[in-house]
C-alpha cells in the first residue's frame, strides 16, 4: 500500500493496511465460496452444496464450544448474520437439526439473490429463509429467549447486537472462528 500522504502517521497507516487486508480477506472468502458454487452447477450437483464437512460446521463448532447444545431442545429459531452467497452453516444446522426454522441475513444484494436460488436446490428449502438487508435493520422481535442468533466474523456487530438487544429476547453469539482467529487469518 503506497502511502498517499507522506506525513500520515504509522497508525493511521496501519490502520489503513488492516483495512485493505480485511477487505481482501473477505472478498476472497467470497470468491470462493462463489467458486464452489459455480463448481457445483457445472457438474449439476448444486443439492451436494447442502452437505457439509465438519471443518465448515461454524454454528455447530459455536454450539459445542459454548456447551449449548442442550438448548437446541427447546429452540424455534436460528439467525445467521452474515450468511453470505453460500449459507453453508445454516445447511450443516438444518441437516442436523431439521425441526429448526433457519434465516440468514446478507446485506449484499447479490449474495442473498445467491444464496436463495442455491437454498432452493437443497432439502432446506423449506426451512431456511434467506433476507436481503443489513443486520442492524432486521426485525428480531418474532425471536423468543430459546431462539440463537449468530453473527458471522466477518461482520461489523456493535449495531447489530444493539438491534437484537432492543428488539428481541434471543441469546446472542458471535459465530466461529472467533475474532482471534479471523484476524490470525489476516495476516498469515
Amino acid at each position: 500500500m503506497e502511502l498517499e500522504n507522506p506525513q500520515m502517521k504509522s497508525s493511521q497507516y496501519t490502520k489503513d493496511l488492516i483495512k485493505k487486508q480485511v477487505k481482501d480477506w473477505k472478498n476472497t472468502i467470497a470468491n470462493g465460496e462463489f467458486q464452489t458454487v459455480l463448481n457445483a452447477q457445472l457438474q449439476d450437483s448444486v443439492e451436494r452444496l447442502y452437505k457439509v464437512e465438519f471443518r465448515n460446521s461454524w454454528i455447530y463448532k459455536t454450539i459445542l464450544d459454548k456447551k449449548i447444545k442442550k438448548n437446541l431442545d427447546s429452540c424455534k429459531n436460528i439467525i445467521l448474520v452474515g450468511s453470505g452467497l453460500y449459507p453453508y452453516s445454516l445447511f450443516d444446522m438444518h441437516r442436523r437439526f431439521p425441526n429448526i426454522n433457519y434465516y440468514g441475513i446478507e446485506r449484499s444484494e447479490k449474495r442473498a439473490k445467491l444464496a436463495k436460488i442455491i437454498t432452493a436446490e437443497t432439502p432446506a428449502k423449506d426451512g431456511l429463509k434467506i433476507y436481503c438487508c443489513a443486520g442492524e435493520e432486521f426485525d428480531y422481535s418474532f425471536m423468543s429467549d430459546e431462539d440463537m442468533i449468530f453473527i458471522s466474523v466477518d461482520v461489523n456487530e456493535t449495531k447489530i447486537y444493539e438491534q437484537i438487544i432492543k428488539t428481541s429476547r434471543a441469546q446472542i453469539y458471535s459465530c466461529a472462528p472467533y475474532k482471534s482467529s479471523y484476524v490470525n487469518g489476516i495476516f498469515t
